[in-house]
């Protein structure tokens, strides 16, 4: 039943990271002192790919029965490689979409909108993107090169992935320019972002901390998407948020950019992608609201600005009443 596969699931995934597990493995079965499972690795290609269970008494095995059980293994071994092939080859081409999503200037954007729509993936309708890194122990990395370092944060994020999985089906994850990226709609957000990010992050967590890869993990969070050209600027915001959290506010773990305020170009003063984002998330609303006004917000501010946050000097300086100054 649905309880027997979950806890087979989740000692296997225990064995997965033990170096040391026997060819035979074995479990009481929960429900019956008088049964217990065994299972055996799948392996194809020279790799783990899953186990076989098989649940019986305690009478010993004959011949015809290992043979029986070689032969399945056999058979769940060429199956798990087809499916491996065809999760695989999904993964690619979802990549190569979000690729395609996560540039500066979208050459084709009726190609992605129809990529979308295959996988029931609504862009019009408003996401946030956050980036991870996966940061090893020490331990980890010891005796390790980088290629074997690259696979065990690859198995982490599989694992998140899988997690994430199980807990929405909506959740959008990715591999990007060598960053792992998240898509969330923000209709799971509610009315408050920041619980369901902080929220989402200890989840997160949770599920690295079970793990037997010794790391943690960091997260940066975009600003919202209004049309498909602001999933690119949500994931530069994203970027820059997880260098920042990484450089400053470790012990937090993660931040979403529009809680960083300054700390987004001050980070990066030479850097014009990040002022030109700041400039958009911060100072774009005064920006935007004196456009066809007979009004400089901008100017206002400036001006406000150099005489210290003074009301009365500011509104002498621009020649305007002081309420119609606070106005």
């Amino acid at each position: 039943g649905p309880l027997y596969t979950h806890q087979l699931a989740e000692r296997a995934k225990e064995e997965l990271g033990n170096q040391k597990g026997n060819e035979l493995i074995t479990m009481q079965d929960p429900t019956s002192a008088d049964y217990y499972f065994s299972f055996w690795p799948v392996s194809g290609g020279g790799n783990l790919l899953g186990y076989l269970a098989i649940r019986r008494s305690g009478v010993e095995m004959d011949e015809f029965d290992r043979l029986t059980v070689d032969l399945a293994r056999n058979i769940c071994s060429i199956q798990f490689i087809k499916q491996k092939l065809v999760l695989d080859a999904k993964e690619q081409a979802k990549d190569s979409f979000i690729s395609k999503l996560l540039t500066e200037k979208i050459d084709n954007e009726e190609s992605i909108i129809q990529y979308a729509n295959l996988f029931q993936w609504d862009l019009f309708s408003r996401h946030r993107l956050a980036v991870l890194s996966i940061e090893l122990d020490v331990s980890e990395m010891e005796g390790s090169n980088l290629l074997e370092q690259q696979t065990k944060k690859t198995l982490v994020w599989d694992s998140i992935k899988s997690h994430l999985s199980e807990l929405d089906r909506t959740f959008i994850s990715a591999s990007h320019d060598e960053k792992f990226v998240l898509l969330v709609s923000t209709e799971m957000e509610g009315n408050k972002p920041k619980k369901f990010w902080a929220t989402l992050f200890e989840s997160i967590q949770r599920w690295v901390a079970k793990g037997s890869i010794e790391c943690k993990v960091l997260m940066g969070i975009g600003s919202e998407t209004e049309n498909i050209q602001d999933y690119y600027v949500s994931y530069q915001q994203a970027v820059q948020a997880l260098n920042i959290v990484s450089s400053r506010f470790e012990n937090t773990g993660y931040s979403l950019f529009k809680d960083l305020g300054s700390y987004t170009i001050l980070h990066h003063l030479g850097h014009s992608t990040a002022i030109d984002l700041f400039v958009k998330s911060q100072l774009g609303p005064l920006i935007k609201y004196s456009e066809g006004k007979n009004i400089d917000l901008f100017n206002t501010l400036h001006v406000f600005l150099q005489n210290n946050g003074n009301v009365k000097g500011t509104a002498e300086e621009l020649y305007i009443h002081r309420s119609s100054l606070i106005y």
